[in-house]
């Protein structure tokens, strides 16, 4: 038996995200590797911290438990960001993951609606919202951190 969480993620962010958080986004992305062709994570992590994550966000490609594709994307869109995910997540993952979210979420410029969580063999997804930069995440996240 796998343990696999499917996360959805969908967030306009501010044009003033700050650089060094940016870069750390896209680490976890996997764009600095792919786009900047660099291997390496960025000297400073201020969402996640000190420790030496994985990135949590790079998979693409098909998805092993959950169906579909496993996508990243941060694209410009006028006045900012745009971030959608979906990816597999294990719960050893899911304390990096949320100081992520967390961290990028303060940048929102939107409220209500930001994704979905479903742990791989559930048929009905938790939604999570965010409102005045507050992340409100699910149970199923919470309870593993």
């Amino acid at each position: 038996m796998a343990d696999v969480f499917e996360i959805l993620v969908t967030l306009n962010l501010s044009a003033e995200i700050p650089g060094d958080e940016l870069a750390e986004l896209r680490w976890h992305l996997g764009l600095l590797r792919w786009h900047l062709g660099l291997r390496e994570r960025p000297e400073a992590l201020p969402l996640t911290g000190p420790f030496d994550p994985e990135p949590v966000l790079a998979a693409r490609g098909a998805a092993w438990k959950v169906g579909g594709a496993v996508v990243g994307e941060l694209v410009e869109r006028g006045e900012g960001w745009a971030l959608t995910v979906l990816q597999e997540v294990h719960p050893d993952e899911l304390p990096t993951l949320h100081a992520l979210l967390t961290g990028v979420a303060r940048h929102a410029d939107q409220v209500g609606f930001a994704g979905f969580v479903r742990f791989y063999e559930d048929d009905a997804p938790e939604s999570f919202t965010v409102s005045g930069g507050q992340l409100a995440l699910p149970a199923a996240v919470t309870d593993y951190l």
